[in-house]
């Protein structure tokens, strides 16, 4: 009789309350070393904040001496080969996982360095955890937001179109790779101007949507002959990125476009 008021409760807790899970919140230092579902290393960056939901702590791995976490992020499998023996986690969280679409101009994102991106009317959020009355969202980048509820709309996933542009995943890589061009970029440029004592402007890239044409564009702030290297190595990577699926990217002088293979 015991068992069966266990089980009630809990059913009656998820029906309540949601699918209970922790999270752990990828940081570019302290994260140990992260492995895909083969138990490789990553090759691509990953965005500060990614969320990895913990599926089992320290479990070896196929060699059958290497203590490592198991996450699921995407619906794919990773592993962390920890260099602490703490895991930083975000317990007892609510699992959303969907999308919703923003029917006002009252929410704000608050990234994990602390800094806020407005987020625009119209535009589609993934909620991914909740916890307290914050929800743990992505949206161009990963971050909290409160998202009241008065806020929102659901987004039927038969609405959506092949046209309504990038995949979460593909958009999520590409700005990863964006991110550690543009640092690289800071780091040279730091060290140029110090070095040189100068005031060179230091390159970053943009990322946006033409509303319009549904091609999206990567703008250097600093347009310049000397960069066409650098923009053809970006696209190199972003191609391979985008292999296999029906976007592609084209340079057109200091600047890249990625739009539908027509």
């Amino acid at each position: 009789m015991k068992y069966w008021l266990f089980f009630l409760s809990l059913i009656l807790f998820n029906a309540l309350y949601g699918k209970q899970a922790d999270y752990y919140l990828f940081s570019a230092e302290g994260s140990g070393v992260i492995l895909d579902k083969y138990e490789q290393r990553l090759t691509d960056p990953l965005l500060p904040g990614t969320p990895f939901r913990l599926l089992q702590k320290n479990i070896l791995l196929s060699d059958g001496i290497t203590k490592a976490h198991k996450f699921l992020f995407n619906k794919n499998i990773f592993y962390m080969i920890p260099d602490s023996p703490k895991l930083n986690l975000i317990r007892n969280c609510t699992v959303i996982e969907d999308t919703v679409e923003l029917i006002n101009e009252k929410n704000q994102l608050q990234k994990t360095d602390g800094t806020f991106l407005a987020l625009k009317k119209d535009h589609a959020v993934q909620r991914i955890f909740r916890k307290g009355n914050r929800t743990y969202v992505s949206s161009d980048a990963y971050g909290w937001s409160r998202l009241p509820t008065n806020s929102w709309k659901f987004v039927k996933k038969q609405s959506v179109k092949e046209d309504e542009g990038l995949p979460d995943n593909l958009r999520i890589r590409i700005l990863g790779q964006i991110q550690t061009v543009n640092l690289k970029y800071k780091e040279f440029y730091n060290h140029f101007n110090k070095k040189h004592k100068q005031t060179a402007p230091i390159p970053e890239w943009e990322f946006f949507m033409d509303e319009k044409s549904r091609e999206y564009y990567l703008k250097n702030t600093v347009s310049t002959i000397k960069l066409i290297k650098s923009n053809a190595a970006l696209k190199s990577e972003l191609d391979r990125i985008l292999a296999g699926s029906r976007f592609k990217c084209e340079q057109t002088g200091t600047q890249l476009i990625i739009s539908s293979r027509r």
